[in-house]
């Protein structure tokens, strides 16, 4: 026995949701439905264009109808104390109005970021720190240590000598405490032997 009007197009329509091949679908529809061939085609293109219209839909209509929904269950859950159907509906109108939604990253921010890794990497690469797929982070870590290492040694060159100045100082002739001293002594007493001399000269006897 054929349905009549609209809950024959809600079954052909639940048929066109739930069945792939048009051929069982028709089979269905004669068999199960009672439906004869022109009746079957009609009915499928009517439970089609339904289909189709549900898929035409405004989206602010619709967040608002979701809105106005979990509004409801909100308040009625309240009511009853059901608090963790209260919950979960909040939660999902805080999902739904984007209150949870990830901050939007800034072109901008990305052009700027990738200009100043190519500046980095234009001034750190000639040092050779490490190979040219190396993370920008890690450039500048080795960097930082090169530079500590670099402070370091010009800390302690400050107070000590530098291996330069070590071995030119190995290259020079070192002379004894001893030696310095005695050869200053004897040029000393040359000076007074010297003074003494001219001032005999100048005082000898008269004839």
């Amino acid at each position: 026995m054929m349905d009549s009007g609209e809950a024959t197009i809600h079954k052909v329509l639940l048929l066109l949701i739930t069945t792939r091949n048009l051929a069982e679908i028709k089979r269905q529809c004669t068999e199960k439905l009672g439906l004869s061939p022109d009746q079957t085609v009609k009915a499928i293109e009517e439970a089609s264009g339904q289909i189709a219209a549900a898929a035409v839909w405004n989206r602010d209509i619709e967040a608002g109808k979701s809105l106005l929904r979990l509004d409801d269950l909100y308040e009625r859950s309240l009511r009853v104390q059901d608090i963790k159907t209260a919950l979960v509906a909040e939660r999902d109108r805080a999902k739904l109005v984007g209150l949870h939604k990830p901050k939007a990253i800034d072109e901008t921010d990305n052009d700027r970021d990738s200009e100043l890794e190519t500046v980095i990497r234009e001034h750190l690469g000639p040092l050779e720190l490490a190979p040219p797929e190396t993370p920008v982070e890690e450039l500048l870590r080795l960097a930082a240590l090169k530079i500590i290492g670099i402070e370091t040694r010009n800390e302690f060159n400050a107070v000590t000598k530098t291996p330069l100045e070590a071995k030119d100082a190995e290259k020079r002739p070192q002379s004894a405490p001893g030696k310095d001293a005695a050869a200053k002594s004897r040029k000393i007493g040359e000076k007074s032997r010297d003074l003494a001399d001219a001032g005999g000269q100048k005082s000898g006897p008269k004839d």
